[in-house]
């Protein structure tokens, strides 16, 4: 899943619109309207990290596309800078 895909989920299970999002985050609306467009795929780091603070979830859970939107309910919340053993062994079989 892209990361405009997994934005609009976020913020649909926040019941956050791109302002509320932009406030919280500190990343500029007009940045976060090129992402949910996808005109911006790539975000920098500190973007994408600024966003995924704002809905608990890892940086690299928007930037991989190769993980799956459920992943987020099941082992991507923030926790800490690595991911335990479990959690990275679940990562690679989502």
């Amino acid at each position: 899943m892209s990361i405009s895909e997994k934005i609009v989920y976020l913020k649909n299970r926040k019941k956050l619109s791109t302002e509320a999002l932009s406030q919280a985050s500190g990343v500029p609306i007009g940045t976060l309207n090129k992402l949910l467009t996808g005109e911006t795929k790539n975000p920098t780091g500190r973007t994408a990290h600024k966003i995924a603070s704002v809905f608990g979830v890892r940086a690299e859970y928007l930037l991989d596309d190769s993980i799956p939107i459920e992943a987020k309910e099941k082992l991507v919340t923030e926790i800490g800078d690595e991911l335990s053993p479990s959690k990275a062994a679940l990562l690679q079989a989502a």
